[in-house]
């Protein structure tokens, strides 16, 4: 289905660092980046991962516009241009911020995925 195909297909789609360390109470501070090079593609998508391997929608990055999920407004943020390069900011870590973070390129939903895994203790 289309999500074998969106994990494996990620060579449109850069993400970077690989991993993260934090402390509790720490920020991550527009580190995670997301990058693509498709053409028309004009959104960024974020997800998250946690323990239980269910992906959660953090929001999106639609052209210069940050849309984040209503519960989460205050906690996540989002920087950038869904048409190249967008961050993902998370303000005072807490134990449960432990997870992968995915980003992904697309004109509607969620396409060409690529993961980040951040870790805090």
């Amino acid at each position: 289905g289309p999500w074998a195909k969106a994990a494996s297909d990620t060579k449109d789609v850069n993400q970077t660092p690989r991993f993260i360390t934090k402390t509790i109470s720490q920020s991550v501070e527009s580190e995670i980046k997301c990058s693509h090079k498709i053409p028309s593609y004009n959104k960024i998508f974020w997800y998250k991962q946690g323990k239980d391997k269910a992906l959660q929608l953090l929001g999106y990055l639609n052209l210069n516009n940050p849309n984040v999920e209503e519960e989460l407004k205050g906690k996540i943020s989002f920087d950038g241009d869904g048409r190249n390069n967008g961050s993902l900011s998370i303000s005072d870590l807490r134990l449960n911020d432990s997870a992968v973070y995915f980003c992904a390129a697309s004109l509607h939903s969620a396409a060409h995925l690529s993961g980040v895994d951040t870790k805090t203790f």
